[in-house]
C-alpha cells in the first residue's frame, strides 16, 4: 500500500511478494490506500520467462487488481481527480470493463474480453518501457524516464477521452499516436 502517493515503499507501508499468478494478499491500516507494484530481479514475466525490472504499475483506492490499465486510470487522477474508471476504460477501447476489478486470469472471465484488456495491457507496458528505455540510452535516469514515458501515455489517454468522441479510442499501435507521446515524453 502507498500511504504517501511517492509510489515507492517508504518505511511504514506494508509490502508483499506477488504469488507466481501475480496474485497478492495485502492488509492495510489505510483503507483509502492506492497501491503499487515495482518489479525488481525477481520479477518474471510468465509469459516469456524473462525477469522484468524497473516497471512500477500503480492502482487506486478499492481496486482488487493492479495492471496497466488501472496504472493509467491512478495517473490520470492524480490531476483529475474525478476522471472515472469508465471513462479510462472506454477511451484504451474497453468499454464496459471494470479496470479496477477485472482480472483476465480469473476463472471464468470473459475470454473475449480477458484478450482485449491483455492487449492493452501489452501495449501500454511496450509504449512505456520502449519510451523509457530510449531515454534511459539518451543519459536519462531510470525512474525519471519511466516517470515521464508513463506520464505521456497518460496524457494521450487523457487527452483521447476529453476529445469529444466516446465513440472511439486511443490505438497504442498507431505510429501517429506513439510519435506524439514520444515527443510528449522528450517534452516534459
Amino acid at each position: 500500500a502507498d500511504y504517501n502517493n511517492d509510489g515507492l515503499l517508504t518505511p511504514g507501508e506494508p509490502s508483499t511478494r506477488t504469488a507466481a499468478d501475480g496474485s497478492f494478499s495485502l492488509v492495510s491500516a489505510q483503507p483509502n490506500a492506492s497501491f503499487v507494484s515495482l518489479s525488481d530481479a525477481q520479477t518474471i514475466d510468465t509469459f516469456t520467462g524473462e525477469n522484468v525490472t524497473g516497471v512500477k504499475l500503480k492502482a487506486p483506492p478499492g481496486s482488487t487488481v493492479i495492471t496497466p490499465a488501472t496504472t493509467i486510470l491512478s495517473e490520470i487522477r492524480e490531476t483529475n481527480p474525478s476522471a472515472s474508471a469508465a471513462d479510462v476504460a472506454s477511451a484504451l477501447g474497453l468499454p464496459g470493463v471494470d479496470l479496477q476489478k477485472f482480472n483476465p486470469f480469473a476463472a471464468g472471465a470473459n475470454a473475449d474480453l480477458a484478450l482485449a484488456a491483455e492487449k492493452v495491457a501489452t501495449q501500454i507496458i511496450s509504449t512505456v518501457t520502449s519510451i523509457s528505455a530510449a531515454a534511459k540510452g539518451a543519459g536519462a535516469n531510470e525512474n525519471t524516464a519511466y516517470d515521464k514515458a508513463l506520464s505521456a501515455v497518460s496524457s494521450a489517454v487523457l487527452k483521447e477521452i476529453n476529445d469529444g468522441n466516446s465513440a472511439d479510442s486511443i490505438s497504442l499501435t498507431d505510429s501517429t499516436v506513439l510519435n506524439e507521446i514520444k515527443q510528449e515524453a522528450k517534452s516534459s
